[in-house]
Order: structure tokens, then C-alpha cells, then sequence
């Protein structure tokens, strides 16, 4: 499995989870606040799960300053998102024009169908939406499979935008 597949794998293993822990901790922050934005702390964690070396997360700093931008994603990149305050996800793939990402932080819909707010979830969007994309650390992943810690919480953080 590559690291690309794993970062995609552990992303969607998340799915419909809330936060922002264990996300925050795993991104480097310990005790984050139920109102903290968490949806590039997130994508960080998620990361570091698929075996990224990926530098703790400082509030207040450009995170993606340590990124290279690139115009051709590739799965489990990083998305900046226009329009959304700084909203932050993974990019999974384009389908003619729709970007596909898994997003932490956004609302998305339980399996009975009803709304659920700042969790884990599967969007598309229009690739005009998007502000710029940043490339997964990948260079610095391990070979192996890295065990994951325990699965996200049931706590809930603000939603973004």
C-alpha cells in the first residue's frame, strides 16, 4: 500500500467521526478547546496516521508555509479552500470539474440521512472553489503500515466557514 493509499485509507476510516480530538493532540496540540477550527489539524493527524513526518501544528502560523504548492494534486494532498475561512481538506480526485475531498470540521449526514455538524465527511465542490493545493509530505513516509490510535471522539467543535 502506498502512502497515498494509506493517507486516502485512514481519512476514510474517519468518516462521520467529530472532533477536534483526537485530531488536535495527534496534530501536536495538546487540551484544544471544543471551538477550535480542527479541519487542517485533521488533515495533519491523518497524515502522521498514514506514517508522515509532518511538524506540529502552531496556531496562529501559515501552516502550509512548509508545504509545496502544486496544480496537480494527487491523492491525499492538502486543499486550501476559497471562501471558507481557511478551510483545509484532502484531496481524493477531480471528476470533471467536482473535487472530491474528505473534509474534517464540516457537516455531512448521518447514516439514517439526518444533518450532522463538524464531523468527518465526503464532499464535492467545484474545482473554482478551490484556493490552492499543497502536497502531502509523502517523501517522508515510512514503509510500513503505521498502526493507528484509537478511533476520533463523539466531542464536537464549531463548524467551519
Amino acid at each position: 500500500m502506498t502512502a497515498r493509499d494509506r493517507i486516502l485509507a485512514e481519512a476514510r476510516a474517519c468518516l462521520g467521526l467529530g472532533g477536534p480530538e483526537p485530531w488536535a493532540r495527534e496534530a501536536g496540540i495538546v487540551g484544544a478547546s471544543k471551538s477550535v477550527s480542527w479541519c487542517g489539524l485533521w488533515v495533519r493527524a491523518i497524515w502522521r496516521r498514514a506514517g508522515l513526518t509532518v511538524r506540529d501544528w502552531r496556531i496562529g502560523e501559515g501552516n502550509v508555509s512548509t508545504l509545496r504548492k502544486t496544480t496537480t494534486p494527487e491523492p491525499g494532498d492538502l486543499i486550501c479552500w476559497r471562501g471558507q475561512t481557511g478551510h483545509q481538506s484532502i484531496f481524493v480526485e477531480d471528476d470533471a470539474g467536482m473535487v472530491v475531498s474528505l473534509d474534517g470540521n464540516t457537516t455531512g449526514r448521518a447514516l439514517d440521512g439526518t444533518p450532522v455538524y463538524s464531523t468527518v465527511a465526503e464532499k464535492r465542490r467545484a474545482s473554482a472553489d478551490v484556493l490552492a493545493y499543497y502536497a502531502a509530505p509523502v517523501a517522508s513516509a515510512s514503509a510500513g503500515p503505521v498502526p493507528s490510535p484509537a478511533r476520533g471522539s463523539t466531542e464536537t467543535g464549531l463548524p467551519d466557514g
